[in-house]
């Protein structure tokens, strides 16, 4: 989840842990390795829960390939 962009472009993303989505890891990464999703936050939240089951679907609504 972006949480900030910072002034030179760069995104504070925050990765939440499983299954407690509300610890994770926080990491500053270039705009062009950060990929936008519309979907909403419970959406994430819930595939964090359960370990990342579900995230394809998401990603693949996007248009985006998920590799296995």
């Amino acid at each position: 989840m972006e949480v900030q962009r910072l002034a030179d472009g760069r995104s504070v993303v925050f990765v939440p842990g499983a299954p407690n989505a509300f610890s994770g890891i926080t990491q500053v990464l270039p705009a062009d390795q950060v990929t936008y999703l519309d979907v909403p936050l419970n959406r994430i939240i819930e595939c964090s829960q359960n370990f990342g089951h579900g995230l394809d679907s998401l990603v693949q609504a996007r248009g985006h390939q998920v590799n296995t």
